[in-house]
């Protein structure tokens, strides 16, 4: 099936890089400026003044969603492991959307001069999508859901619900992405909350499928015939997106970091967004912690005990070997320089609920366009249903009538990571049950990637172990 294209609306140009990231030295203090140039000029770094008027270009913080102060503050709370890592207060933005200049020569000029440690273009973002428009099959009868069921077909969701009761009550999960369908009849009882951005539906040609499909994987409500069942449904659903109306979209690092203050520990981020790296067709995707500054932001969250979820992309790459060059990070846990930002990194896998007993999943890869699967590498930690997992949403568009009661098949390491997400909200809401702290990130991760926790994938696939929730109760003890 064709796949839907990338947003073309002037107001969510993201096929272009725009936006050069400067990250200054660490000795030098400037919370007290929201300009570059002038923070340059108070702290002595004429050439780098300088060379922002030669370019008529103006440098802004790339963390904007709050100040430099709570910031500082917030990373003082929960430091880093390594005192050398940089604070993000460092870092800082230069958009060049109405320039002519090129993004590699402005960030290669500026990487040269005195007080800048990095300057790297950035990686536009888009909905972490495959070739997913299939619309939902036409039959009346409810469509089952078998990524709710035991292993190896799915996650044992049934068991947890059946067993402890866990539906996601006291656990909020945020879903960052552009747009979501907000009257659609399975998300309307979850009255989504925007923790930043705006929402991208409805806006020129844009429609918000790709959220409404995640959600509702999440947490969407079932309404009969041919509803679809979410996995968290008690579970408080926030929304955040980088889409900022009329300006150019807001950097990913400072939507993530701008909701943290609304985050608790043992919350769950579901990132739907991946990173485009060398291209704009859904075969140059990557995880966005490819990116340095993105990396840093998730590193965070994570430190504050909250789970991030994190799509390895469709690009059907391996992680393992990519360069790290300007501002692009090592992806493989075992190469020089790699820093775990902490997050669980999901990849996907088709599962065939018809295939002979003891066969095990294989790693997803579209049978429409070979080039487009699911990344795969030692960084991925584990994996579910890349394909046909039946959603809220509409796709392809024209085909709803209406959209607002309208179900689809959704694809991808989009829906694996929405299903991980939501099995992730339920072992914090069993453990809090059961008077136990929540899981940290790395906790879950590690819970996850064990073979012994879940159906693990063949050897070589690179895409870890779909968890079944009562292999991971047992391992946890509730």
């Amino acid at each position: 099936m064709p796949q839907d294209p990338v947003p073309t609306d002037t107001l969510y140009q993201r096929r272009r890089p725009f936006r050069v990231i400067v990250r200054l030295s660490r000795e030098i203090n400037t919370d007290a400026y929201t300009d570059l140039a002038e923070a340059a000029e108070a702290s002595g770094l004429r050439e780098l003044a300088e060379t922002l008027a030669a370019y008529g270009v103006r440098g802004t913080r790339l963390i904007d969603s709050i100040s430099p102060g709570q910031l500082r503050e917030l990373e003082q709370q929960n430091p880093p492991e390594d005192p050398r890592q940089p604070s993000l207060t460092q870092y800082w933005q230069i958009d060049l959307s109405g320039s002519e200049a090129d993004p590699e020569q402005v960030a290669g000029r500026l990487s040269a001069l005195p007080g800048v440690e990095l300057a790297y273009v950035e990686l536009p973002v888009i909905d972490a999508g495959g070739p997913d428009g299939e619309p939902a099959p036409a039959a009346a009868a409810a469509v089952p859901a078998s990524h709710l069921d035991p292993g190896p077909i799915g996650s044992n969701v049934r068991w947890a619900w059946e067993q402890h009761g866990a539906y996601g009550a006291d656990v909020q999960v945020l879903d960052v992405e552009s747009g979501w369908m907000f009257d659609h009849e399975a998300l309307v009882p979850l009255k989504l909350a925007m923790q930043g951005g705006v929402n991208q539906h409805g806006v020129g040609s844009f429609r918000g499928s790709h959220g409404t499909a995640a959600v509702g994987i999440v947490a969407g409500s079932y309404v009969a015939p041919r509803g679809v069942r979410g996995i968290c449904t008690a579970a408080a659903v926030l929304v955040a997106s980088p889409f900022n109306g009329g300006a150019p979209p807001r950097p990913l690092a400072s939507v993530l970091v701008g909701a943290l203050p609304a985050l608790r520990s043992g919350d769950v981020v579901l990132i739907e967004v991946a990173a485009l790296e060398g291209g704009i067709s859904t075969r140059f995707q990557r995880p966005v912690e490819r990116e340095v500054a993105v990396r840093d932001a998730i590193g965070l969250l994570t430190r504050f005990g909250i789970v991030v979820i994190e799509p390895a992309g469709n690009g059907n790459t391996g992680l393992d070997g990519l360069g790290t060059a300007n501002g692009r990070c090592q992806l493989d846990p075992g190469g020089a320089g790699y820093v775990d930002s902490g997050a669980v990194l999901v990849g996907g896998a088709f599962v065939d609920i018809s295939a002979p007993a003891g066969s095990t999943p294989a790693r997803w890869v579209s049978a429409d366009e070979p080039a487009v699967g699911s990344n795969y590498g030692r960084r991925v930690d584990c994996y579910s249903w890349a394909r046909r997992v039946y959603t809220s949403g509409c796709r392809p568009w024209g085909n709803c009538k209406p959209a607002t009661s309208a179900y689809q098949n959704f694809n991808g390491t989009s829906s694996a990571s929405a299903i991980i997400a939501g099995v992730a909200v339920l072992v914090q809401t069993m453990l809090k049950s059961a008077g136990r702290p929540p899981l940290t990130s790395g906790e879950l991760r590690r819970i996850f990637a064990d073979a012994g926790n879940g159906t693990p994938s063949p050897p070589g696939s690179g895409i870890g172990t779909m968890p079944d929730l009562r292999l991971v109760g047992a391992a946890l003890g509730i």
